[in-house]
């Protein structure tokens, strides 16, 4: 039976968000659909879909969300419930970048990397137009960013990355005018009349002459450049601008921009225009208790309540100096007095690794610090700053981490006082890429081209990889078993297991099937493997790395099983394209007794695998691919048993609990909780 998701934790990396009504907001992050009351702060869940892009229709009762896992689709969602209503294609795999649903709801407009403007009809799922945008150099090149559909709908503006605004008749495809912008526009509104088009201007980073073209209005019947707001003061953005909303009457326009370094605490995240002399009457500042630390701040999507008494604004920080960590935030402003009424940043970018402690608390590592989550689903970050591995002591004591940092930054956490250490010495100036704990709670892993085998308390590494052998690898990951093995697994191909009190070593290799021994079904025959293990001589024969020039599959993660007699293996994508390629997934089980190895696959392609964990009864495997599907594998009869698509973005690590629940962590800024 395949896993059900019993809760998550975390709502996601936010992504947009629409008034539902006038009090409650949708939200849509890659990790699910979520309702926000700002009356109350509560968060609820709404529906179990990841969305990269976001339109409602609150008229309609239909909300349409792009998403990228595990394949680029478009889904419209009931508001009355979060039913999904129906599944359109999207652009043959080309990335979409814009959606809107027309005024009446029955049709859903969609931009993509083709360069095509598609119209289809909700009902059926029927393409009616295909709108063709002109190319440049590039294939991209003139791929529409911006869609927004007139008031009555008979029309579509689009806007595409060659400095375009296109008008289109919606029922015939004609083309009724097209009018070059002095910059690309990153979006478009209609005014509530449906007389002008308002589309505000990205620059595009480097010196330009006109820093103070932000906004272009557009003639919506003959597609004349009627107006550009002129500024002269020093209250006015220069930045690149991502968000414009009309007032539902007209009289007020809303422009979101970004804010780039040197920080300018004077100028606002949000300016207010009114309409009639396209003079600004408010700017509204970014969030003050974060002013000091921001480095970047980009308000990507505004919006109106329908009776145009508050205003919705997302916004996205990056902070702490170009470090990669990322903020995201939902404020409502009300639109009388301008007051902020109401603030969600409860967000996370990335959830990259995940440790279980003995008394059933979750340690996860993120962008935003290593959080503490208890069993009543409350969290406390324990430790700032943006956590990329983390791995416990069996007895709770010590925490090791790695920093998402290419300095080699790692420390150790002692638990019980909330001791930092220093920076452990002698690391590689690069990413680390996994850290492990070895059962007996002394002794630890951290590893990235290079593996060091460390002590608690301890300066100098215990074992190190020898420096012969260091220059043939890449990006290590490594395993550990309960009876004291530690593995690493590389992209070349290759693997590595340590083992005994003076951690002797032996390697084998994935690279072609004629070169590894294959293991019939006998051999796995439960519930006796008929083997002997092999002497020391005859691991020696096995000490040395093995590389090949040819084609061979990258290996991502390792994962034990609850004896430490056998080693699961996930893979990636093959190293080199010489070759035609088998894409459906593989998982290795590799035999340590023999050097037998049995390979698991998927029926479906595009599994590549970079997260593998074994249940505790040795009975299920599970492995996470980088488009958001679990895989699920009988370990016994080494059979392929379902799939779930589990999250909005690459499945980063997996751990079973000692109950059998198993906790997935993804990029996509959540972690879900499974159930059998």
């Amino acid at each position: 039976m395949l896993l059900t998701l019993d809760h998550r934790l975390g709502s996601g990396r936010l992504r947009s968000a629409a008034w539902l009504d006038d009090q409650t907001v949708l939200v849509a992050t890659q990790a699910a659909l979520w309702r926000w009351d700002p009356a109350t702060g509560a968060v609820t869940p709404f529906a179990q879909l990841g969305a990269e892009l976001l339109s409602v229709n609150r008229a309609a009762g239909l909300a349409a969300i792009a998403v990228d896992c595990p394949q680029r689709e478009l889904v419209a969602v009931s508001l009355a419930d979060g039913r999904e209503v129906c599944r359109l294609p999207g652009h043959g795999g080309a990335i979409i970048q814009c959606l809107a649903l027309s005024p009446d709801g029955r049709l859903l407009a969609s931009g993509g990397s083709d360069r095509m403007l598609r119209i289809r009809e909700i009902a059926t799922g029927a393409e009616l137009l295909t709108l063709e945008h002109a190319g440049g150099f590039l294939a991209s090149d003139g791929s529409p960013n911006a869609a927004a559909w007139s008031p009555q709908g008979e029309r579509i503006a689009t806007a595409d990355n060659e400095k375009c605004l296109s008008l289109w008749d919606a029922a015939t495809g004609a083309l009724v005018f097209q009018t070059r912008l002095p910059y690309c526009a990153s979006a478009l509104a209609f005014a509530p009349d449906g007389q002008q088009i308002a589309a505000v201007l990205k620059f595009g980073g480097g010196s330009i002459s006109d820093k103070l073209c932000f906004l272009a209005l557009v003639d919506a019947q003959t597609g004349e450049l009627l107006h550009q707001p002129e500024t002269s003061g020093p209250t006015y953005y220069s930045e690149d601008m991502h968000a414009v909303a009309y007032s539902p009457d007209g009289r007020f326009c809303a422009i979101g921009s970004e804010n780039r370094l040197p920080r300018r605490l004077e100028n606002p995240a949000v300016q207010i225009f009114d309409t009639a002399t396209w003079q600004p009457v408010k700017q509204l500042p970014d969030a003050p208790e974060h002013s000091t630390f921001r480095r970047c701040v980009i308000i990507s999507g505004l919006e109106y309540t329908p009776d145009g008494a508050r205003l919705l604004a997302v916004s996205t920080s990056e902070v702490n100096l170009g470090q990669g960590q990322i903020e995201f935030a939902l404020e409502v402003w009300d639109a009388r007095d301008w007051t902020l009424a109401a603030r969600l940043g409860d967000f996370v970018s990335q959830v990259n690794d995940v440790a279980l402690l003995p008394g059933g608390d979750l340690l996860a590592a993120t962008d935003e610090g290593l959080r503490r989550y208890t069993a009543a689903r409350t969290y406390t970050t324990i430790l700032p700053g943006n956590i990329y591995r983390v791995a416990a002591a069996p007895d709770g004591s010590q925490v090791v981490v790695g920093y998402r940092s290419f300095k080699g930054e790692a420390a150790l956490l002692d638990l019980q006082t909330g001791a930092v250490s220093e920076p452990l010495p002698g690391l590689t100036q690069a990413l680390i890429n996994s850290v492990a704990f070895l059962s007996e709670s002394r002794r630890y892993v951290v590893c990235h081209d290079n593996y060091w085998l460390r002590q608690v308390g301890r300066k100098g590494a215990i074992k190190k990889l020898p420096p012969g052998e260091s220059n043939q690898v890449e990006h290590l990951r490594a395993a550990v078993s309960k009876d004291g093995k530690v593995a690493f697994v590389s992209w070349n191909g290759t693997f590595t297991v340590l083992w005994g009190d003076k951690f002797e070593h032996s390697t084998g290799w994935l690279a072609h099937p004629a070169d590894r021994t294959r293991a019939t079904a006998a051999d796995f025959a439960p519930p006796e493997w008929a083997v002997t293990p092999l002497s020391a001589a005859d691991w020696a024969r096995f000490s040395t790395w093995q590389t090949y020039s040819d084609d061979c599959r990258r290996l991502n993660a390792a994962a034990f099983s609850p004896d430490g007699a056998m080693l699961a293996l996930a893979s990636g994508f093959h190293q080199r394209k010489t070759n035609p390629q088998d894409k459906r997934g593989r998982i290795y089980l590799y035999r340590l007794a023999d050097q037998h190895t049995r390979e698991l696959v998927t029926p479906a392609e595009k599994r590549w695998f970079e997260a593998i964990a074994w249940s505790p009864d040795g009975a299920l495997i599970a492995a996470g691919t980088r488009n958001g599907v679990i895989c699920l594998f009988d370990a016994a009869r080494a059979a392929f048993l379902g799939e779930i698509a589990a999250h909005g973005a690459e499945v980063t690590t997996l751990c079973f609990a000692p109950d059998g629940r198993l906790i997935s962590a993804s990029d996509d800024g959540s972690m879900g909780v499974w159930r059998g």
